[in-house]
C-alpha cells in the first residue's frame, strides 16, 4: 500500500503508512469546523504526535488517548505533564527532546526543532511549559514525512532537509480570525 496524507484542518494530519498504520498529528477535531472526523468517527489509531501544548495542537488528544487505552502518544514534556495531570498513565507517553529518534507502534519518529513556544495552564492554575516540536516521520515506501508543527522561518531548516531529506513537507501558515492570543496580552496577530 502507499503512504496517504489527509489533511484534517489547522495542523492537524492523519497518515496511513504504508504499512497500514493510522497515525494522527495534532488531532484538533472536534472543535475544528473544517475536520472532516470527529473523535467519534475513529475506529482505531495506532499513533499519536503532538507538537505542542496549544489548544488547536495538542486538540483532542485527551480523549482519544481515554477511548483507546493502548494508545501511544509522542510528545514534548509539557504536553506529558498535562495529560499526566489528566489521568493518562504515564508509560503510554513519549516525552522527547529534538533529534532523538524513536520507534512506536512500528513507526519511526524524530522530533526536531521549532521555533515557537508551548504552553498550558490548568483552571488551578498549574502550569505546563517545554521546548516545542516539528516531526520528521518515516512513513514507509521512501516516505519521509515533516510537519512543522507551529514554527517561525528558520535557517535550520536547510538542515532539517540536508540531514534527514524529508520529501513532503506538512506546513501549516494562517493568522486566525479567532485566537486565544489575548490570553497572553495580544490583541491581534498581523502576521502567520
Amino acid at each position: 500500500m502507499s503512504v496517504t496524507i489527509r489533511f484534517l484542518g489547522t495542523a492537524a494530519f492523519e497518515i496511513i503508512t504504508a504499512d497500514e498504520k493510522r497515525i494522527l498529528i495534532d488531532p484538533y477535531l472536534d472543535e475544528n469546523p473544517v475536520s472532516p472526523i470527529k473523535v467519534a468517527d475513529l475506529n482505531h489509531v495506532d499513533l499519536l504526535l503532538v507538537t505542542h501544548a496549544a489548544i488547536d495542537h495538542l486538540g483532542d488528544a485527551l480523549p482519544i488517548l481515554r477511548r483507546f487505552p493502548d494508545l501511544k502518544l509522542i510528545c514534548g514534556a509539557d504536553v506529558r505533564g498535562y495529560l499526566m495531570y489528566n489521568g493518562i498513565d504515564g508509560d503510554r507517553l513519549r516525552a522527547i527532546p529534538w533529534g532523538m529518534m524513536i520507534e512506536e507502534a512500528g513507526i519511526q519518529v524524530r522530533p526536531v526543532y521549532s521555533r515557537h513556544w508551548s504552553y498550558i495552564q490548568t483552571k488551578d492554575l498549574t502550569a505546563f511549559s517545554s521546548t516545542p516540536l516539528g516531526f520528521i516521520v518515516y512513513a514507509g515506501d521512501g516516505q519521509r514525512i515533516y510537519h512543522s508543527g507551529d514554527t517561525a522561518l528558520f535557517s535550520d531548516m536547510k538542515l532539517l532537509r540536508e540531514f534527514y531529506q524529508p520529501n513532503v513537507g506538512l506546513i501549516n501558515v494562517g493568522v486566525p480570525n479567532n485566537h486565544r492570543g489575548c490570553a497572553h496580552g495580544v490583541s491581534a496577530y498581523l502576521t502567520g
